[in-house]
């Protein structure tokens, strides 16, 4: 049955939402041919969607991982910073004692066009 259904996948026989449903119960029954085909198929219909269901859900993990790090070591506290306008990557952050979440480059107009 499950051989069946994986060739069916494969062809694409089913429309999005069949998929989902599919990919529900295989992973409920613990199906992990039809899981993987499911998976493979969704991604292959509708990556917004795939990345959505599989992707967000581990990049929120990661990142809530790293802020609970970042509290617990006290890290993001700036209060001796001299950059008025935003962060200096020196020092400190190139010895790995402090860590900059958000870093953003730039460069004057005047001395890029050298």
């Amino acid at each position: 049955m499950s051989e069946q259904l994986i060739r069916k996948i494969k062809v694409g026989e089913f429309t999005r939402k069949e998929l989902e449903n599919l990919y529900t119960n295989a992973e409920r029954l613990d199906r992990r041919g039809v899981l993987l085909a499911a998976k493979e198929a969704l991604k292959e219909i509708d990556t917004r969607s795939y990345s959505r269901r599989f992707i967000k859900p581990i990049l929120d993990k990661v990142q809530q991982i790293a802020e609970e790090i970042a509290r617990e070591n006290n890290w993001g506290q700036w209060n001796d910073n001299q950059v008025g306008n935003g962060i200096k990557a020196g020092g400190p952050m190139l010895k790995g004692d402090e860590l900059a979440e958000f870093y953003i480059s730039y460069r004057h107009l005047s001395t890029s066009l050298k």
